[in-house]
């Protein structure tokens, strides 16, 4: 849902672990759901393990400036 509703505002990806091993590898998910966040140089700022609500992640991405 929050792929339609932020899309052109913010990248929301939800990737299958099954699909990309070596990537959650790379960042390191040891529980699911992880969410990852970047900034727009693609650096990683925050990351939250276990559920986070719709709510929550927009008040996340707002929090870092993103315009929403």
């Amino acid at each position: 849902e929050l792929e339609k509703e932020l899309e052109g505002k913010a990248n929301v990806i939800l990737l299958q672990l099954a699909d990309y091993g070596d990537l959650a590898n790379t960042y390191k998910v040891r529980v699911i759901p992880t969410q990852i966040f970047f900034d727009q140089n693609g650096e990683q700022y925050w990351r939250h393990e276990g559920f986070l609500s719709q709510k929550d992640i927009i008040k996340k991405l707002k929090e870092t400036g993103a315009e929403l």
